[in-house]
């Protein structure tokens, strides 16, 4: 089991991001695809910004203790 820092909303995210970028490979070669590449980079961005912020977040709330303490994946 791999360790990543964050909370259950970041490992969320992180997941979402993660199957975002699946579907992007899995559409790179479609023909006439390029609205939905867009699309799909357009959410990625979009979950990366809401992990950025909730990596701020989680920094202002928790200890500098918990902050470092890393967390298991699921």
């Amino acid at each position: 089991m791999s360790v990543e820092m964050g909370s259950a909303t970041c490992l969320h995210l992180i997941e979402s991001k993660n199957h975002i970028e699946a579907a992007m490979v899995g559409v790179a070669h479609l023909e006439d695809a390029e609205s939905l590449r867009h699309q799909l980079r357009c959410i990625h961005r979009q979950l990366e910004g809401m992990h950025e912020m909730e990596r701020i977040h989680a920094a202002t709330r928790l200890p500098v203790v918990e902050v470092l303490k890393p967390r298991p994946i699921r």
